[in-house]
């Protein structure tokens, strides 16, 4: 008797746990694609800041915008969630900053000013705002993603993003843990 009432009870637990991604437009589509590229190339530019601060919370508010404007698109409900979304939006402005006052990014920077004359201020200043368009192209791909599978803001999964991020700019990759393999 019991194992009828598992296997009747199996059906609707599945029922209630399967979410049907929604049906997305091409337009929205294209429109989303194009609003990530656009806001790659402006964190790119406000990089070219010269102070870091500055640069760091004109990134972050890029960032903040273009993941507002996303939920927006897809009808997910951002407003409440300010607080998440400013800590996501800053790793952009933090990473800006990292880069601007690094130790290691002024050793670097200074020897190829020395040895590398030629290229370095085209390098210096590619550089930086080429891995924060990178890291914002990033951001916005993996929340087109979720929303397309029918996620929710406060279910994306950071764990997952960190991972995608870190093999996508060569760096090394964070531990994924079981819930992000999913």
């Amino acid at each position: 008797m019991s194992a009828t009432n598992a296997n009747t009870s199996s059906p609707s637990v599945e029922a209630q746990t399967l979410t049907i991604p929604p049906v997305v437009s091409p337009a929205l589509q294209a429109h989303t694609r194009r609003l990530v590229r656009d806001s790659a190339t402006t964190c790119a530019a406000v990089s070219l800041v010269p102070a870091p601060f500055l640069g760091s919370v004109g990134i972050s508010a890029l960032q903040l915008r273009l993941l507002s404007e996303l939920s927006r698109l897809y009808r997910v409900p951002f407003s409440q969630n300010v607080a998440r979304a400013l800590i996501a939006a800053s790793a952009g402005g933090i990473l800006n900053s990292t880069l601007a006052s690094n130790p290691i990014s002024h050793v670097l920077r200074d020897w190829v000013n020395v040895h590398l004359a030629l290229i370095a201020l085209p390098l210096r200043l590619l550089t930086g705002p080429a891995l924060l368009a990178a890291c914002t192209y990033i951001l916005g791909n993996a929340f087109i993603r979720h929303y397309e599978k029918g996620g929710a803001y406060l279910d994306f999964d950071w764990h997952l993003f960190h991972y995608e991020l870190a093999s996508k700019l060569g760096l090394p990759r964070p531990r994924l843990l079981k819930s992000a393999r999913k």
